[in-house]
């Protein structure tokens, strides 16, 4: 017949042994409450009649009635109730130790279930670890990426700052090249209305130019480089009309002749 089919009884309370169990100093096994409620009191043992029967009491782990039983624990708890049955008074030396070596396969059996939890939860440190890894390194592979496009971003930066330094070289060349035709322009139209003997207008315009030019002195610089040009050309015209003077009159001679 099946041990489990008809449980052993707690000899205080008379209710079948689950739950949270304990083995007496006289080897009976009682709920963990009722060998309390023995201890408390100073009653004696239902069974033998010891005194303080929870003085040095054993915690059988594991070993329970109920629907998630352990078969294995809950026959060796049967066959410690067997063996307390057959002690009678409790005087048989042998039954004693076998009850002994019992409590103490009983013993080994809760710290085998409580390896076994401890390796269940050490792998499920072990997978949380792991996943801690894996995030970590997605989390170190995203930033090693964002590095890279900041390294890109920074040398895109850098060259476009260089292009608009480039580009601001050339705009300033080219404003001072439009500058100095435009100056020389304006130079020109002064020329123009002093041969034109509108000196009060070329006096005028000279003055506009130095009042709003960016540098008088440029201005000055080359009405003076103006000046210096058209005494040259003028000088040369009138080398160039003597000599056509000379010509004409030495043409005409010969005609007289």
């Amino acid at each position: 017949a099946d041990p489990l089919e008809k449980p052993p009884i707690c000899p205080a309370c008379r209710a079948p042994l689950c739950g949270d169990l304990v083995a007496s100093a006289c080897n009976r096994v009682y709920h963990r409450k009722c060998l309390a409620e023995i201890a408390e009191s100073g009653s004696e043992c239902p069974q033998c009649g010891e005194l303080h029967a929870a003085s040095s009491s054993l915690d059988l782990f594991g070993i329970s009635f109920g629907d998630a039983l352990d078969p294995g624990a809950a026959a060796l708890a049967v066959k410690i109730a067997q063996v307390e049955t057959e002690e009678g008074g409790g005087d048989s030396e042998a039954g004693g130790t076998k009850a002994e070596s019992l409590r103490a396969a009983a013993a080994l059996l809760a710290m085998k279930n409580n390896v076994g939890e401890r390796k269940h939860h050490l792998q499920e440190q072990r997978a949380l670890i792991q996943a801690e890894r894996e995030r970590c390194a997605k989390q170190d592979a995203k930033l090693e990426a964002a590095q890279k496009l900041r390294a890109t971003r920074d040398s895109d930066v850098s060259q476009t700052h260089k292009a608009n330094q480039q580009a601001e070289i050339q705009r300033k060349s080219l404003l001072a090249k439009l500058d100095a035709v435009r100056q020389q322009a304006d130079v020109s139209e002064y020329w123009e209305k002093l041969k034109q003997d509108r000196e009060t207008e070329a006096k005028q315009h000279l003055l506009i130019l130095v009042n709003m030019a960016h540098s008088p002195a440029v201005i000055t610089a080359e009405v003076s480089n103006f000046q210096q040009h058209t005494r040259e050309s003028l000088q040369r015209m009138r080398k160039d009309g003597g000599i056509y003077t000379q010509r004409l009159q030495a043409a005409r001679r010969q005609k007289a002749e």
